[in-house]
């Protein structure tokens, strides 16, 4: 007979009751969460039921049966349960926030069930069997039987339906309550941004592609499969500056390349060919590497952002915490979306930010080239250059900050500690610029203890050099 997992009937005698050992400290899914406490009210009573009851795991999962009892163990207790409604065994391992699963267990959103945690001694009194082991990593199956006197023997029983009353403001800030999530892909090159960003110019707006370098599918594109009326909001990095949102972009599609036909294969080469040309090894598979690469993502309105802010105002999904800075290029993260990044772009307008960026990628391109290619391209270039309207984007800072930096460096400037290169004309004091060891574009803040007096070589140098 099914189980009943009502809060005040949990008599139900089920077809199986099997435990289930979590590793909390060692496991990436649970590390996170700071004891058992936690872990009940954050994991099972929040995350688990907007996961909707999808459980990971890294090695090997349960033997399906039908409406079976999970009894999940942690800190050699029983600290919740749940009903198995099915399992899933990934044909290749996952990626999942960097972590690699084999498989998923897929629970009862309804029957999740968090209570006073029960230790070992008081689960050998009801399955006496369980005195002859000890609690551990081994998934003991136990006899449906007992199950009606362990449901009579919990205090304070509750589910996601009642934690959603008590989760206060603290627990989950305002601005992720009900949000939307999104995704962020750490590390793509710059120069494929650029591509995308010719190309949407050049057809004024449409569709372009990403190929994230990596050798598992991206679940959680493949469970939500966004479409031009659903898309989910793209966040990036680029490899150039991991540390920073440098583009938004909406996803539109996702597929998974091993699974394409060959005739949608020849429709994004032909547009990679002409718009991409970039990506198109990563699809033909070239190289191992390049075989590695199974995510195609269909994008739309990538924007450049004219002032980019840190990863880290990206609140991650699966534990409410931002994102750590990166060091290396790879992996992606499902976060929470923010309407509030849209400050940080102007439509339609070229900013100083976003200017110097392009001169550089052209730049960049320019070196790669050989002598005679370069120059048949100065033949042919205007000898005047276009003008555009450049906007700058600032702050407006406190004069009396500057000031008072200034007269603590009386003249000297606090990196190379060397006088003032020349005198203002037009007041004759000793020119040093005011530079924010932190800059405010990155949330640094407009006080003297976060600005330096600098002499205009230092300041160049710790800018660029």
């Amino acid at each position: 007979m099914p189980v009943s997992n009502n809060l005040d009937n949990m008599s139900e005698t089920p077809p199986a009751v099997q435990i289930l050992p979590m590793n909390r400290l060692d496991d990436p899914e649970f590390k996170n969460y700071g004891g058992v406490g936690e872990l009940q009210e954050k994991f099972f009573l929040r995350d688990l039921p907007r996961r909707q009851g999808k459980y990971y795991y890294r090695e090997r999962g349960l033997r399906e049966k039908p409406q079976m009892v999970v009894l999940f163990q942690s800190d050699k207790m029983i600290i919740a349960s749940a009903t198995l409604l099915n399992t899933e065994k990934f044909k290749e391992p996952e990626e999942d926030r960097g972590v690699f699963y084999r498989g998923a267990l897929y629970f009862d959103v309804e029957s999740i069930r968090v209570f006073d945690p029960v230790s070992w001694e008081g689960l050998s009194r009801i399955w006496p069997k369980l005195k002859e082991h000890r609690p551990g990593r081994v998934k003991y199956y136990v006899e449906p039987n007992g199950y009606e006197a362990f449901g009579k023997a919990l205090k304070n029983v509750k589910s996601p339906g009642l934690a959603q009353k008590r989760l206060s403001s603290a627990a989950i800030p305002p601005t992720e309550k009900l949000a939307r999530t999104a995704l962020f892909i750490n590390g793509i090159y710059d120069s494929v941004l650029a591509e995308i960003l010719d190309a949407q110019n050049a057809r004024g707006g449409g569709e372009s592609f990403l190929q994230p370098h990596s050798g598992s599918a991206i679940s959680m594109l493949r469970e939500r499969l966004p479409n031009p009326s659903s898309p989910v909001t793209l966040y990036v990095s680029t490899v150039e500056n991991l540390t920073k949102i440098c583009h938004i972009a909406e996803i539109v599609k996702w597929e998974d390349k091993r699974k394409i036909s060959e005739s949608r294969r020849q429709i994004v080469l032909r547009y990679l060919q002409q718009y991409q040309l970039e990506e198109c090894d990563l699809l033909t598979g070239k190289t191992p590497a390049d075989r590695k690469s199974v995510n195609l993502i269909t994008i739309r309105n990538l924007q450049r952002l004219a002032i980019c802010p840190p990863t880290s105002l990206l609140i991650k999904e699966s534990d409410h915490l931002p994102l750590k800075e990166r060091t290396i290029p790879g992996g992606w993260s499902e976060v929470f979306e923010r309407d509030d990044l849209a400050v940080f772009t102007i439509p339609s307008t070229e900013t100083e930010e976003s200017s110097n960026r392009r001169l550089t990628e052209e730049i960049r391109r320019a070196r790669n080239l050989d002598a005679d290619a370069l120059r048949l391209r100065l033949a042919d270039a205007s000898k005047i250059p276009e003008r555009v309207e450049i906007v700058s984007v600032g702050y407006r800072r406190n004069a009396d900050v500057i000031v008072a930096v200034l007269n603590r460096a009386n003249g000297v400037c606090e990196r190379c500690r060397k006088p003032a290169p020349f005198l203002r004309k037009a007041d004759g004091t000793p020119f040093l610029e005011v530079h924010h060891q932190t800059p405010l574009a990155e949330g640094g803040e407009d006080t003297t203890e976060n600005a330096l007096a600098l002499c205009p070589n230092c300041h160049r140098e710790v800018h660029h050099g």
